[in-house]
């Protein structure tokens, strides 16, 4: 957060108030906020980003509005270049720009810069071209009309954009004006969570559809979240990124049949991968990729081991040999329930491994039902 301040401290446009919402952290949040002066700290309970936004609104004195992550930066000349946009368009409500992605330590990863001239509202129900909203400096007014939904638990962005440009005109330029740090914490990495609330967002938009050309775009905009979201959903539960909860399944099956059954074919797959070998492919067959390391669970047929078998981790049987003819370990286990727990010196343990040998030997001399 400190490196956040001092972004806006920095600033080529110096008359700016910062102010800190706290919503109910347990970090040291407070005590950051406290090292710079001019800087307004007001904390709340947890009541999520939308709340906290709306919190930073009601304490706010200025005639224009960034916000800003605590995780995200601006570059220095960001707040004076959308403010010269905005004075030359005295009738826009919001003015947006183009941003960097990078990683946490600013290695740059990808860029989100989409040229948008004009009709903005039809563009955004295509899809979110602003992407990064520490690009985005509105006017204080529009608070006045709209706030942030506090029933949304992402995209709030995205919905006020929309609600906004649905009455008032906005402008958008490719100045980059912002770092959108990506790590693990991140919203926008939990692709279930989008996908649900992009469709929820874009879904509050269609009552108020005037035109085909709008409703083309509205649809345009549904099959777009589906497939992009759609897909990293499916990436996330193939690649084990996120657990594969019935909710998350049940999301992907309803908004993107496609990766769905992409999805279910690769679990069957692999859950009955190792079942469908011992079913298709004969046992000499099996014995070869056992030894290719590939398919470690090969027990061959009784009375039919040969000596590469036993180049192996796991036992031929897990119940003691009886589903396999019969124990060959009975007398290995007598003689080892007559061994005393002791800290055995190498002459001793080589005299118990001959003792088992020797046991083994005479069992093996008997005439009985082997084990193998």
């Amino acid at each position: 957060m400190a490196e956040a301040i001092e972004c806006i401290r920095n600033q080529t446009y110096v008359h700016t108030e910062i102010i800190v919402v706290d919503d109910g952290s347990t970090d040291t949040t407070k005590e950051v906020a406290a090292k710079f002066s001019n800087v307004m700290y007001v904390y709340q309970e947890n009541q999520g980003l939308s709340a906290a936004r709306n919190t930073g609104i009601k304490h706010s004195n200025g005639d224009f509005l960034v916000f800003l992550d605590a995780d995200d930066l601006l570059y220095n000349y960001t707040i004076e270049y959308n403010l010269q946009y905005l004075q030359k368009n005295p009738e826009a409500a919001f003015v947006s720009g183009a941003s960097d992605i990078t990683t946490i330590d600013k290695t740059k990863l990808d860029e989100k810069k989409e040229d948008v001239t004009s009709d903005h509202y039809l563009n955004l129900l295509r899809s979110n071209y602003i992407g990064m909203h520490g690009t985005v400096m509105y006017r204080q007014y529009v608070f006045n009309e709209f706030t942030y939904d506090t029933s949304l638990k992402a995209c709030e962005d995205y919905d006020i954009y929309l609600r906004i440009a649905r009455k008032y005109p906005v402008i958008h330029h490719t100045r980059k004006l912002a770092m959108y740090r990506m790590h693990n914490y991140n919203m926008s990495a939990n692709s279930s969570l989008m996908l649900e609330t992009a469709l929820q967002v874009l879904r509050k938009q269609e009552s108020s559809l005037t035109s085909s050309l709008e409703r083309r775009a509205y649809r345009e905009g549904i099959k777009g979240y589906k497939t992009y979201y759609g897909m990293l959903l499916f990436l996330q539960l193939k690649t084990g990124d996120i657990k594969p909860s019935k909710e998350a399944v049940a999301l992907l099956k309803n908004n993107n049949l496609k990766f769905y059954l992409r999805y279910k074919f690769a679990d069957i797959i692999v859950k009955n991968f190792k079942t469908s070998l011992k079913k298709i492919i004969p046992s000499f067959g099996l014995r070869s990729l056992h030894k290719l390391g590939f398919y470690n669970r090969f027990r061959p047929s009784t009375g039919r081991v040969e000596a590469g078998d036993f180049y192996r981790t796991t036992p031929f049987s897990t119940s003691f040999g009886y589903d396999r003819g019969g124990p060959l370990t009975g007398t290995i286990l007598k003689i080892s329930c007559r061994l005393k727990l002791a800290v055995f010196t190498e002459k001793c343990w080589r005299s118990v491994i001959m003792n088992i040998l020797c046991a083994l030997v005479k069992k093996m001399c008997k005439p009985a039902k082997f084990c193998t």
